[in-house]
């Protein structure tokens, strides 16, 4: 709200005033979104737990505390959003100075400073699970950095990585899936920290597993192609 031309705040202002259903709608769908998200990181604290005993049980506690801290400023902010803005639309002058006045000093400007605390939780909880995770083998160096970046991003609040986060979601998904390409990473079975194996070392236990598969057999015992070769010399 604080962001952007005066004009398309003031317009979010009254709209908000004007339709306030709407927006605690859309701000009770993103709390959903937090409360799940929870849930993914407790399942990942819990998963690294398991495998690499170090991992420090704040990790644990931010992950479900971090996102449902950020779930309920979203809900918040969209109530605080709605009050206000009925207020500024139904008495008093449109004016530059009642709009600063009327957000700066009204429950908004509450919120909107228990978001940067809620929000630096969520950063830092996206990192320790990250660091976790990757450290126990369940992630790829890779995914874990991503995680780390996004961590920061979300901590100090430069610009929303919205993008990454889907990027890093997705890439969790498919792991908890178990459709990662070339397979997850050891750790996953074993249960114990098991290091996500490099690209060119999971390419060659790739190829030796194929290697040493059992060869299929034709009818007469032998290799396919052996014996296709014998049938056409004797045709």
């Amino acid at each position: 709200l604080l962001d952007g031309p005066l004009r398309n705040r003031v317009d979010l202002l009254l709209a908000a005033g004007r339709d306030g259903a709407a927006f605690v709608a859309g701000g009770l769908v993103q709390a959903l979104g937090m409360v799940a998200l929870a849930a993914v990181f407790l399942y990942l604290y819990s998963a690294a737990r398991v495998r690499y005993r170090s991992t420090p049980p704040v990790a644990g506690v931010l992950a479900v505390v971090g996102p449902l801290l950020l779930a309920g400023v979203y809900v918040a902010t969209q109530v605080a959003l709605t009050s206000i803005g009925a207020e500024f639309a139904a008495s008093g002058p449109r004016t530059v100075a009642r709009y600063d006045q009327i957000v700066r000093e009204g429950s908004l400007a509450t919120v909107e400073s228990i978001r940067f605390g809620a929000g630096a939780a969520f950063g830092i909880a996206w990192i320790l699970i990250s660091l976790s995770v990757m450290r126990a083998g369940l992630v790829s160096r890779f995914v874990g950095t991503l995680g780390i970046v996004i961590g920061v991003l979300n901590a100090i609040p430069i610009i929303l990585p919205v993008v990454l986060q889907t990027f890093w979601l997705g890439a969790i998904g498919v792991l908890l899936l178990d459709r990662w390409p070339g397979g997850r990473g050891p750790a996953w079975e074993t249960g114990e920290a098991t290091p996500w194996p490099a690209p060119a070392r999971a390419s060659r236990a790739s190829r030796a597993a194929a290697r040493d598969a059992p060869e299929e057999t034709a009818d007469n015992g032998e290799p396919p192609a052996r014996a296709s070769r014998k049938r056409k010399r004797r045709g």
